[in-house]
């Protein structure tokens, strides 16, 4: 079985849709790992499963954290509130998570930080992503193209207009043709992730 770091070295379209060459599902794996880092999950709620699979990939940089140096770093004697919560974070505090929710909510607070990966944008559109959830085509066209690109990794295309047709096509509930909301489409809601009816068991055919 994979650990944790190994899945996550898949692209997102595998892990949502892929197999193992023994027919396990790389979904059913995902979930079994959220629900032990987060403590729960809907098995049965298929639209949320690009958004846990992001949420896995933003806590690996807080984990990794433990053993090597955070990615970002705030700059000496700065501290960083998060207005409308009690958090406040500075250099002795910070985490990666910590840090992409700040420059989730404000991206000038770069200038903060005296250490950020080159990707540091890429990294936030995609935390972003993680916490959105979109019910309409409309609501789609809002979004940066990375989000796009996370929440909807099976869309094809260079540019929105590109993505936003091939989203459209994959998914006509979105432009109000009704159907299932579900990013992943074809896949069952009531349908467990190793793709027999019925048992929602994350480990079922391991």
């Amino acid at each position: 079985m994979l650990t944790l770091t190994e899945l996550l070295k898949l692209d997102d379209n595998t892990i949502l849709t892929g197999s193992d060459k023994d027919g396990n599902r790389y979904l059913g794996l995902m979930l079994k790992y959220y629900s032990e880092k987060f403590g729960q999950s809907c098995f049965s709620c298929s639209k949320k499963f690009p958004v846990y699979l992001q949420q896995l990939r933003n806590s690996i940089m807080t984990d990794t954290k433990k053993d090597t140096k955070s990615v970002f770093e705030l700059k000496k004697d700065v501290t960083v509130p998060i207005f409308g919560t009690s958090e406040v974070y500075s250099d002795r505090n910070l985490t990666d998570e910590a840090a992409l929710k700040i420059l989730s909510r404000n991206a000038n607070a770069i200038a903060l930080f005296k250490k950020f990966p080159k990707n540091w944008e890429e990294l936030v559109e995609g935390y972003k992503a993680g916490e959105t959830e979109v019910k309409s085509l409309d609501e789609v066209a809002k979004l940066t193209v990375a989000q796009i690109r996370a929440l909807f990794p099976k869309a094809k295309g260079r540019s929105k207009d590109d993505l936003l047709k091939s989203i459209s096509e994959l998914y006509p509930e979105l432009s109000g043709e009704g159907g299932d909301t579900d990013p992943n489409a074809g896949d069952d809601e009531n349908q467990n992730p190793d793709g027999e009816g019925g048992d929602t068991d994350p480990n079922a055919g391991e």
